[in-house]
């Protein structure tokens, strides 16, 4: 069975014979077919998409500084799902992604150098005055007491210069 309710499709798997309701497919999984005898007809979202309880066809693709993987289970059944939401996995300190659908950690590229990357970062930061970022920064490095930094984009401790003395 399946009905359309405000541009969702809705989409279920019957329990066996006599049962009499109908369970809708879970979070992280689609059933393309809108008819089934069980959770197992519910199809793996694939990596890089994200598929909401109820869905019919995948419903998006994971959102920019995340990645979306598959395969996952919850411990307890021996039920695959893919991801269920747009933000389903981040990527790692001093890494980002700049493109929607990431499938795999892989996908996130290393921080640039003379910026750093939070976790889930869509896009490399410049590196704040006064710090240094080296490639794969995560956070930027402040410069050592004694030294300073006039200039945003610093890459290497090298580029803090020494104070006058006196000042």
């Amino acid at each position: 069975m399946s009905f359309y309710n405000s541009t969702i499709f809705f989409s279920y798997f019957s329990l066996p014979l006599g049962h009499p309701v109908e369970i809708p497919c879970p979070v992280g999984t689609f059933n393309p077919n809108t008819s089934g005898e069980s959770v197992y007809d519910c199809a793996m979202c694939t990596a890089g998409k994200y598929c909401l309880e109820e869905s019919i066809f995948e419903t998006g693709d994971c959102d920019q500084g995340f990645y979306c993987p598959t395969n996952i289970t919850d411990g307890v059944s021996s039920l695959r799902i893919g991801s269920y939401g747009p933000i389903q996995e981040p990527c790692p300190k001093g890494t980002f992604l700049d493109e929607i659908g990431g499938r795999f950690v892989e996908d996130c590229k290393g921080c640039i150098i003379g910026n750093y990357c939070p976790i889930g970062s869509e896009t490399p930061t410049i590196c704040k005055t006064g710090h240094y970022c080296p490639p794969g920064s995560g956070d930027p490095q402040p410069c050592p007491l004694g030294t300073f930094n006039n200039g945003s984009g610093a890459y290497y401790l090298e580029n803090c210069t020494a104070c006058t003395p006196g000042w």
